[in-house]
């Protein structure tokens, strides 16, 4: 018995190593014209093993490439497409440049800062407004969904100076939106925990209420046949 360990490591596992094995046999095959029939036997197998390439664009493309990559780039076959280099396949993707951006306000996100830093250089004195009342109200939806609790326009007002630097501030007249912390899903379970309660309650008495009345048919049944066995023996 032949152990996967002691095997070659398959190079694309989705396609197992019976295609690995046909491609192979078509490496070794010396005949052009039988290679490739074989070959494009392999390619049709390839695309009933994976249907979902279909959905793809150019999948024909795809499993070409896949097979000459299977084969080691050793397959001389007669291919409908430039067959592809090692280099091109084998090359690693460029890397991505994350941001290494400081937020030092981590709890109200990036965005937030990034306006609240328009703001301060906004100099419409309508447009700054608008844009310290959107910053005010999404700071309230931000405490109300962290504390569960309302809170007031001043802390807001105090909050926006911080953040700010002491460059933004809320007029005294601007009225923020008010924002209700719901509690119906506390009350509802806090009642349904009740009448929960309240029914077993119901149900253990009338189980004990049940079960003192057998208990009475039960001591009459038996007084019952004790007269009658002291009937008999009368007799």
């Amino acid at each position: 018995m032949q152990y996967n360990s002691a095997r070659s490591t398959l190079v694309m596992k989705e396609y197992g190593r019976n295609v690995q094995k046909l491609i192979d046999l078509a490496i070794a095959e010396t005949d052009r014209e039988k290679r490739n029939r074989m070959v494009q036997s392999i390619i049709d197998v390839m695309g009933q093993l994976n249907p979902h390439l279909r959905n793809t664009e150019d999948y024909k493309h795809k499993l070409w490439d896949h097979l000459f990559l299977m084969s080691d780039f050793k397959l001389d076959a007669d291919s409908p497409y430039p067959i592809p280099e090692r280099e091109a396949l084998m090359r690693k993707p460029d890397p991505l440049p994350y941001p290494q951006e400081r937020i030092k306000h981590k709890s109200y996100g990036k965005n937030l800062m990034r306006l609240v830093n328009k703001a301060v250089e906004e100099e419409n004195p309508e447009r700054k407004e608008l844009m310290l009342k959107v910053i005010g109200n999404y700071i309230k939806v931000v405490h109300t969904n962290w504390i569960k609790e309302n809170v007031s326009d001043e802390n807001v007002k105090v909050e926006i100076n911080t953040i700010s630097d002491g460059k933004l501030s809320l007029s005294d007249d601007m009225q923020l939106s008010k924002i209700f912390v719901q509690r119906t899903n506390t009350n509802q379970n806090r009642n349904n925990n009740q009448n929960y309660n309240r029914n077993n309650n119901n149900r253990n008495g009338g189980n004990r209420n049940n079960g003192g009345g057998n208990n009475n048919r039960r001591h009459h049944n038996n007084n019952n046949r004790n007269n009658n066995n002291n009937n008999g023996n009368a007799k």
